[in-house]
């Protein structure tokens, strides 16, 4: 059985984590059933990207939105390309999924 998981519009970025984790936990986490929409997908490669940079202490660098980085000290914006944003979003679909299974199984 498929699974579509839609993107709602009242997820912001710092929100749409634990939006994601609960409706994947509704699933039987078999990825190749798990649909994901588009703008979920790019909010969630945001996550991945927001979390990364933070690891590195850039946190206060930075402001993230869909599909760029604003860096705060030069104003400057920086566009993250459609490549890279799959990427992020795989990184962190695995994660999540491998998150989700140890929840679920112990």
């Amino acid at each position: 059985m498929k699974y579509l998981i839609e993107d709602t519009e009242k997820h912001t970025l710092s929100e749409v984590h634990d939006y994601f984790k609960s409706e994947l936990l509704k699933t039987s986490l078999n990825k190749e059933e798990i649909l994901i929409n588009h703008n979920l997908k790019l909010k969630l490669a945001m996550v991945e990207i927001e979390r990364i940079l933070d690891d590195n202490g850039m946190g206060n660098f930075y402001k993230i939105g869909l599909g760029f980085i604003h860096l705060n000290r030069t104003e400057n914006r920086i566009r993250i390309c459609k490549k890279e944003i799959q990427s992020r979003f795989e990184e962190y679909f695995e994660n999540i999924v491998t998150e989700c299974y140890e929840l679920v199984n112990n």
